[in-house]
């Protein structure tokens, strides 16, 4: 039976050995701690453009993907990267990709295909392409990554990147 009045429960749950205060739930619920994304700890980074390959389908010059060599793409919540500018939110989507299947879209020679291999890119790598969710005028970022190697291309030339 329930005690009548506030008082009654009161005596009654000092008796049972509890506070009141400690007996009910706080008023406002405790903040859930933040879920760990393993993908995003994979990629979120600062990468250092190492080195490039050029396709044989591209405008740009050798001396111009050269001059990207020492810049940074910088993936967290949003990417920056010399080729797409700046995201502050990006959505993500991840897959398996084949590295032959990469670099034959790009048009790559052989030569080239050996050069990403050479890097520390594996045979499959994953494959994360970052939208835009606060500006859909910048182009979403595809990188292809292997542990601390990866590689995004951008108008026929693969940089190769190394984690910072």
């Amino acid at each position: 039976m329930l005690p009548k009045r506030r008082s009654d429960f009161v005596a009654l749950a000092l008796l049972a050995g509890c506070l009141p205060a400690g007996c009910l739930p706080p008023e406002t619920p405790a903040a859930p701690k933040p879920l760990v994304d393993a993908d995003l700890a994979e990629l979120a980074h600062a990468w250092n453009v190492s080195a490039h390959v050029v396709g044989t389908k591209t405008t740009i010059s050798e001396q111009d993907a050269v001059e990207m060599h020492g810049r940074t793409v910088t993936i967290g919540a949003g990417y920056t990267s010399p080729w797409h500018g700046s995201c502050e939110q990006a959505n993500r989507t991840k897959q398996t990709s084949s590295l032959v299947e990469i670099t034959a879209d790009v048009d790559l020679s052989p030569a080239g295909r050996a050069t990403a291999k050479e890097f520390g890119l594996a045979k499959d790598v994953t494959e994360y392409k970052l939208t835009c969710a606060t500006s859909p005028n910048t182009p979403p970022l595809t990188i292809y990554l292997t542990g601390k190697r990866a590689m995004t291309c951008f108008g026929g030339v693969c940089y190769l990147l190394t984690r910072n």
